[in-house]
């Protein structure tokens, strides 16, 4: 079966009460905003109230929990439109089992790197399991494809297929340092 869990390569991370808190204000806030707004899940979820709060306070907790991982800022944004959830065009994908895959869709950008977050029912206070990441140029099999629960059709990238975080943390540390060398570049010339 290509959908299990696999723990070849994964990272734990754990919050702190502080953070873990701020994470499901912002999850709360969205939920908030997102209804008030009128807007309703373009990936077919019933809404029925208590659980959409909670998908969207896991959400957040997800996308705080990458972030923490990687050592990169987390904007905890309310309304990012077509932002990636977090600096260096990273999108954070929750997986609500242990063995589910990381869920693409065809509208999903290519240019993105895509990291998924297990947070079971009983792991919703930590620690958080990362089993990986992925581009978003993956090649990708036709046996991932799937339609769960009558919902729109996505591709389930196996966890087996997903690359180790600390290879996207250094792709990260080698982005900050041809940043931050173009800027002394574009400084030494100014002067």
């Amino acid at each position: 079966m290509i959908y299990e869990a696999d723990h070849s390569h994964e990272t734990f991370v754990s919050l702190t009460e502080w953070e873990l808190r701020g994470a499901c204000n912002v999850g709360r806030w969205m939920y908030e905003k997102s209804h008030g707004d009128g807007r309703s899940d373009a990936h077919g979820f019933a809404d029925d109230g208590a659980s959409g709060l909670e998908q969207q306070m896991l959400g957040a907790i997800a996308e705080r929990v990458v972030a923490k991982a990687l050592g990169i800022y987390w904007p905890g944004a309310i309304d990012q439109g077509a932002e990636p959830d977090l600096p260096h065009d990273i999108e954070v994908r929750l997986m609500g089992r242990d063995h589910y895959g990381l869920r693409l869709r065809d509208k999903d950008p290519t240019g993105r790197r895509y990291v998924a977050v297990v947070i079971e029912p009983t792991t919703k206070r930590g620690p958080y399991r990362i089993p990986g990441w992925t581009p978003g140029t993956i090649e990708i099999d036709p046996e991932w494809g799937m339609a769960p629960n009558g919902r729109p059709p996505m591709i389930a990238v196996p966890q087996s297929a997903l690359y180790p975080l600390h290879e996207l943390a250094e792709i990260i540390t080698l982005e900050r340092h041809k940043a931050e060398l173009a800027q002394l570049e574009g400084a030494t010339h100014d002067g």
